[in-house]
């Protein structure tokens, strides 16, 4: 009599223990149900293409007049004034490579671009060689030929 209790309280235990996994089950399956529902469309899109640049400036010939991008990211200067550091950096560097700066100016509103006007044709192309493709302050730079009539319409003082 004893052992038969002792079998059907068994019995009942192993129903319990069964009734009890099977919900866990059943949640498994509706997780991997949501994990295929997530949609896949934001996977191998491309980002729009950024807008190009009407007039840029830029010359496909040396020239004394050099356009420095990438020098600096305005969303990540402190200081309002920081573009008078930039200036000296560049003024200092120009001035060991190339001669006496003409002309300087930090766009504080782009994404890092420097204009600089050198004495010489020579001394910007030395310029150029030095600082295109060099990492400043963690970013690459790109030094471009920058067109002199149109340093001229956007910096008349630059004359």
């Amino acid at each position: 009599q004893h052992h038969q209790h002792h079998h059907r309280h068994h019995h009942r235990h192993h129903c319990q223990s069964h009734r009890h996994r099977h919900p866990q089950l059943h949640l498994h399956l509706q997780l991997q149900q949501q994990q295929q529902q997530q949609p896949t469309q934001q996977q191998g899109v491309p980002p729009p293409p950024l807008p190009q640049q009407v007039n840029s400036g830029r010359s496909a010939v040396p020239t004394a007049c050099l356009l420095l991008t990438n020098m600096f990211d305005p969303a990540e200067e402190d200081d309002p004034e920081f573009h008078l550091d930039i200036a000296e950096d560049v003024r200092e560097e120009c001035e060991k490579l190339g001669g006496p700066l003409l002309h300087i100016f930090v766009d504080k509103m782009s994404q890092g671009d420097v204009y600089v006007k050198m004495p010489t044709v020579e001394g910007a192309q030395k310029v150029q060689a030095a600082l295109h493709g060099r990492w400043f302050a963690g970013k690459q730079l790109d030094a471009s030929y920058f067109d002199v009539n149109e340093y001229a319409a956007r910096f008349p003082d630059s004359c």
